[in-house]
């Protein structure tokens, strides 16, 4: 059953990241973000900064979102409590290469005995053909706005 399950995880058609909240090292990469970052298994053996994975300017928004989320929790060791919605998040991640690429999360947070958050687990879907043809979209949506008014 752990061998199916395993598999199940690494083969996931999205990409899966798994992240020590006390180092931000990464712990796991399933298939998908292996391919979606460029980083292998040994990379994440050799001690993978989670931080590699978002792109420099997003880094700082990503952290204070992580915190809004866990702070509270691991600073007075009270259980954490879940939201009870799915939250999903647009970043601009980085890939190994250092190019980046915009994509959506969902995370949901691995508890300890105590119930505080000590892992998180990060579903991630690559959405930089949608945010390409949104921007390409807007401006003929704004000129069929000024034919409107124009008219």
């Amino acid at each position: 059953m752990r061998r199916e399950y395993n598999d199940f995880r690494y083969f996931l058609p999205d990409a899966l990241v798994e992240v020590n909240l006390d180092s931000l090292q990464v712990l796991y990469l399933n298939r998908q973000a292996e391919l979606m970052f460029g980083y292998s298994a040994g990379d994440v053996a050799g001690g993978l900064s989670g931080s590699a994975l978002v792109a420099a300017d997003a880094l700082p928004g990503a952290i204070q979102l992580l915190q809004r989320y866990v702070s509270e929790s691991r600073a007075t060791g009270a259980p954490y409590t879940r939201s009870g919605t799915v939250e999903i998040f647009e970043h601009l991640l980085r890939r190994k290469d250092g190019s980046s690429f915009w994509a959506e999360s969902q995370t949901a947070f691995v508890l300890d005995d105590r119930g505080v958050p000590v892992r998180m687990l990060t579903i991630i879907r690559d959405v930089s053909a949608r945010k390409l043809l949104e921007a390409a979209r807007q401006p003929l949506v704004d000129g069929l706005r000024a034919d409107n008014e124009d008219r």
